[in-house]
């Protein structure tokens, strides 16, 4: 669907806003699809430039689902069709369940809010404690009604991890 319908230069209209369908960032991109029908509706897609790089390689030629599912069996590579499945045994191997449910849910939530789309995510700070197993992450997630900050935790007493943050900054910033 995306290679067939490629069409960068193209401006689309979403709810109020009018945008290219590609939109280029320093780390990623996105690209408008707009698949609202199905039971897997899908507005955006995004990638990282690197892949991006790819489909401009391979958009003068004419590629297909099954084109991309034929090579894909040739070359030993993870079926179109089970890339979301893969991505979330993945994701879930990496951090708990529970963790990667609320990193899936985070995108629906800032969108069903009307925070808008999101134009652009960087990591702003990671803070690691290796003797108490703490990891947080906090992102600068900018989007239509500004920028917010979005912390991931993966640690067994978040609160007392998002604790350690502030101290942990505090002591760097004095």
């Amino acid at each position: 669907m995306l290679i067939e319908d490629w069409n960068p230069d193209k401006e689309v209209e979403i709810e109020e806003m009018v945008t290219k369908r590609l939109v280029k960032f320093s780390a990623f991109s996105r690209y408008y699809l707009g698949l609202r029908e199905g039971n897997k509706p899908c507005d955006w897609v995004y990638f990282s430039n690197e892949t991006l790089k790819l489909i401009e390689k391979l958009y003068p030629k004419h590629v297909n689902k099954d084109h991309v599912t034929r090579y894909a069996k040739r070359n030993n590579l993870i079926l179109p069709k089970y890339m979301r499945k893969v991505s979330w045994r993945l994701m879930i191997k990496a951090m708990s369940r529970e963790v990667s449910r609320f990193i899936l849910r985070l995108v629906d939530e800032i969108i069903k809010e009307e925070v808008g789309p999101i134009s652009e995510a960087e990591v702003y700070k990671v803070y690691f404690n290796n003797k108490e197993v703490e990891l947080l992450i906090d992102y600068i997630v900018k989007c239509s009604i500004g920028d917010i900050s979005v912390k991931i935790i993966y640690s067994n007493n978040p609160s007392m991890t998002l604790i350690h943050y502030y101290e942990y900054e505090k002591h760097m910033q004095g």
